[in-house]
């Protein structure tokens, strides 16, 4: 399985510099380009433990073998599907597409030999990208350790959720 994510143009973080800043008692502006970096990259790590999509995205789902008649698509709020492709071919209007904001794809058919390069199935749809309350004070959370820990890092090193950020996270995680 394939998963590429776009941000819908004019989508905005459901934690704005203000909010953070807020919350981090920071009443000046040299940091401003530096919490809205960590907060995009937060938002991601989110997105990727819970399953969930925090901002309304465009998705586009490909998987190449062994799939299933029914697809269900990851990262729900889901919005509408726009785009089914099999092998190449468009069969939207074959789908059965059921579900409100959890949707799940029927295909009419599933080839046994393999075509081209194309060969598989292509979702594309859009999410709403809904942030319940207890995330965003995850999100405030794991940003303000991340925040306050920038300078014991070293060359290399990688961001990561706390602990008690993804204690707070779980919760909320998609199966």
């Amino acid at each position: 399985m394939d998963i590429k994510r776009t941000t819908i143009d004019g989508s905005s973080e459901p934690v704005t510099a203000t909010e953070v800043k807020s919350y981090l008692k920071i009443d000046f502006t040299d940091d401003d380009t530096l919490i809205e970096t960590i907060i995009s990259g937060v938002r991601e790590m989110a997105e990727e433990l819970t399953g969930l999509s925090l901002i309304p995205s465009t998705i586009v789902y490909f998987e190449d073998s062994d799939y299933d008649d029914e697809i269900r698509l990851p990262y729900p709020e889901h919005n509408a599907v726009t785009a089914v492709t099999q092998n190449g071919d468009d069969i939207l209007s074959d789908c059965i597409i059921t579900g409100e904001t959890e949707k799940v794809v029927k295909l009419p058919y599933i080839y046994d030999s393999i075509t081209e390069n194309d060969y598989g199935v292509k979702i594309t749809y859009t999410t709403l990208g809904t942030c319940p309350a207890g995330v965003k004070l995850a999100l405030l959370k794991a940003i303000a350790d991340i925040y306050e820990k920038r300078g014991n890092t070293f060359e290399g090193a990688i961001a990561e959720l706390s602990e008690n950020s993804i204690a707070m996270l779980t919760r909320y995680m998609k199966l």
